[in-house]
This record gives C-alpha cells, structure tokens and sequence, in this order.
C-alpha cells in the first residue's frame, strides 16, 4: 500500500463547503421545541389537550413556527396550523370585541351618574346608621348607670348590654362598607371600557404577546383550534359586547350596560 497521488476531481474548498450544505439538509427536517408566543392560549377543540408550537426550518433555510395538539392523551386527529395563518385568525377574533368609540365615551358617562348616585345613596344610608349608633351608645350609658345605682341585675345588664354591642358593631361594619364600597364596582368597569377600546389598535399591529394577552382576558381557557380554526365562548362582558355588537337596536347601549355592570358585582 502507498499514498495515491491522483489529482483530485474537486477542490478541498467545495468539498467543505458541499458538506456544510448536506449538513444543514440533515437537520433541516428536525423541528425546534422550544416555548412560541401563542402557546398556552389555545387547547385542541378534539382531545382537550393543550396546543403547542414549534420551528420547522426548511430545505431553502427559512423557518416557520407551527401549532398542533402535543397528543399527551394519545392519537389525536387535530391539525398542524402555521403560526401567521393562526395569528391571522385570532386578530379576525378581536375584530369583534372592539369597542366602539362611541359607545365608550356613553359607558363612562352612565359610569361616573351611576357613581354619583351610588356616593349619594351610601351618604344618606351612612347618617341613617351613624344617627342609630349614636342613640345605642345613649341607650348602653343609661344601662350602666342602671346598673351602677343597682336599678337591674348583673346577669340582666350584661344580657342587655350584649345585645347593644351587637347591634352596634353590626351598624359600624355596615358604615364602613357603605364608605369603601360604594361604586367599588365603577373602577373594574372603566379599566374594562378602556381595555375594550385598545383592541382596535391591539389587533392591527404585529405584537403577538399582546393579542395573546387580549384574548386570554376575553375568552379565559375558553379558546379552542380544531379543523385549523380557533374558536371559543367568551367570557362576560365580553359575550355581552360582542352580541350588542351584533344586534344593534336602540336599547344596545342600556342592555350592554346593564350586562356589563352586573358581571363587576
């Protein structure tokens, strides 16, 4: 045996760079699995599993993020869906929880009457109760002078006496949950409203982390993908919303309102 002295039929440089380019072939196929954006908001509409994402890198080198079902409970029928087509869809979804502008500006005026009228409301409850303290307090002096001057027995005074300091500290919890909670309910309401008329300017740009954040506040665990489509039952206010939205008549904005108010007991 001896060392050949052939001339080679291609250069050491093309030679490695031919086996750079099978090499990234090789592993072109070879998904990512690593955490997407979009990941945790959807589960499979078939099996109830949740949906993930991966990479795929193709043969040309570009690389696209695909959802699918993980399949944790066994085989499952559900559909791979690239991200862009999905992203597409979840931004259609949006469309219909946008607040109108109108709309809006009327929710937070019936918003800031019905606060003035619940302060007032509390205002004249809170005297009522303050005036009822005042006189148990007058009622508890004369029984302990009562019973300082032996007027009633002990066993009688402190039955008494018992019973005041009951009333009494039912009407001061009941003042200091008329003052703290009033309109507690008017501020989840605004920070609703102005939720609701961000979505416009949320849906039309890119920021995927931020439409994920929407939806998860619209539809809670609600939203599904199944046959490529995400879909889902949205939680109040935001059925209420999208229903106005859909049956327009002259009492919408009053029944939104009503919707609306109660689901911020």
């Amino acid at each position: 045996m001896h060392e050949g002295k052939h001339t080679p039929i291609v250069s050491k440089e093309l030679f490695d760079r031919v086996q750079k380019v099978l090499a990234m072939r090789s592993r072109a196929q070879k998904p990512t699995k690593q955490p997407q954006v979009l990941c945790g908001l959807l589960k499979c509409g078939i099996c109830g599993c949740s949906i993930t994402g991966e990479v795929q890198t193709k043969k040309s080198g570009r690389r696209y993020v695909y959802y699918h079902c993980t399949k944790k409970r066994g085989m499952c029928a559900g559909e791979y869906i690239r991200e862009d087509a999905l992203a597409s869809q979840l931004t259609e979804l949006l469309a219909r929880f946008t607040m109108p502008e109108a709309w809006a500006a009327e929710l937070l005026r019936m918003a800031a009457e019905d606060e003035t009228k619940a302060h007032e409301t509390a205002a004249s409850a809170v005297r009522t109760l303050r005036s009822s303290i005042e006189k148990m307090e007058n009622k508890l002096a004369r029984l302990t002078d009562l019973f300082i001057e032996q007027d009633i027995d002990r066993p009688v005074y402190h039955e008494k006496k018992a019973a005041l300091m009951s009333e009494k500290r039912s009407a001061q919890e009941q003042v200091l949950r008329l003052e703290g909670d009033a309109a507690s309910w008017i501020e989840p309401l605004r920070k609703w409203v102005a939720e609701a008329s961000m979505l416009d300017e949320i849906r039309k740009n890119g920021d995927l982390p931020s439409k994920k954040s929407s939806l998860q506040k619209i539809f809670g665990s609600n939203l599904t993908l199944s046959s490529r489509e995400a879909r889902g039952l949205p939680q109040n206010p935001w059925f209420s919303l999208a229903h106005a939205k859909e049956n327009l008549t002259e009492k919408i904005l009053f029944l939104l309102w009503c919707a609306v108010r109660d689901s911020n007991p």
